[in-house]
């Protein structure tokens, strides 16, 4: 029959298209999930090149100390930000010192300091390149604060001598040559504008004395004149209120 074959001729048709478009719907479908799981790699990618840390430079990766002298450690919480390590550069080295802040009298860059390497015996001649500007204390259990300076080796020593980070050292620097010097406790000096003033006993009598001082020092000063040898000092001279 022409009629029933026509019938399933169109029927046959639309079956075929109804394949194409379900086939179409997948491909789409399918596209769709490609392109989500290539943004996904692609993240993931970009996550993990985040995680990757390059070196700059090649060296020794060394845990930042603390002001009490401690090292971070496994596990421990951080502050964000706060630096826990770092890697010098081993071409370019400085060694670094600390010091009590009252012996710290007239220390100041470019002066000379004769760094021995620790059980090595052997002497570097360097120079003072930094000071720091404020000292900290390096315990909980005592008050002293300590000041901290650098000296900047060359490269040359470093490659001569093998040198690395995180080697043991001491130094020794000439802080002040003068023969004689007299000093003043910096608690002791009342400043009126420009000049300084200091205050003298004299038997029972207080009188205050006008000095020029010479070198700075973060806990004593050098005199340079008005005071001899022999004076006494008033630390804290005793304030006189009045009343109206």
């Amino acid at each position: 029959d022409i009629g029933f074959l026509g019938d399933k001729q169109n029927y046959l048709n639309w079956k075929t298209n109804q394949i194409g478009a379900r086939g179409q719907a997948e491909q789409a479908l399918l596209g769709s999930q490609k392109e989500t799981v290539t943004k996904t790699i692609d993240l993931q990618r970009k996550s993990l090149s985040a995680l990757e840390l390059v070196a700059p430079h090649a060296g020794v990766f060394r845990l930042k100390e603390r002001w009490d002298g401690s090292i971070p450690q496994i596990g421990s919480q951080m502050w964000a930000g706060d630096d826990f390590g770092a890697l010098p550069d081993l071409e370019k080295q400085v060694a670094t010192f600390s010091i009590p802040e009252g012996n710290a009298f007239g220390l100041k860059e470019g002066q000379a300091v004769k760094v021995r390497l620790a059980g090595t015996g052997l002497e570097l001649p360097l120079q003072v390149t930094q000071v720091s500007k404020s000292a900290t204390t390096k315990s909980r259990d005592t008050p002293v604060k300590f000041a901290e300076f650098e000296a900047k080796i060359s490269e040359e020593q470093v490659r001569q001598h093998g040198l690395k980070p995180g080697q043991a050292i001491s130094g020794a620097v000439n802080l002040i040559d003068k023969k004689e010097v007299i000093t003043v406790p910096n608690i002791s000096l009342v400043q009126e504008g420009d000049a300084y003033f200091v205050f003298v006993q004299e038997g029972r009598i207080v009188r205050r004395q006008k000095i020029e001082l010479g070198v700075r020092g973060p806990v004593r000063s050098e005199v340079k004149s008005g005071l001899s040898e022999g004076m006494q000092l008033v630390l804290i001279p005793e304030k006189k209120e009045g009343k109206a």
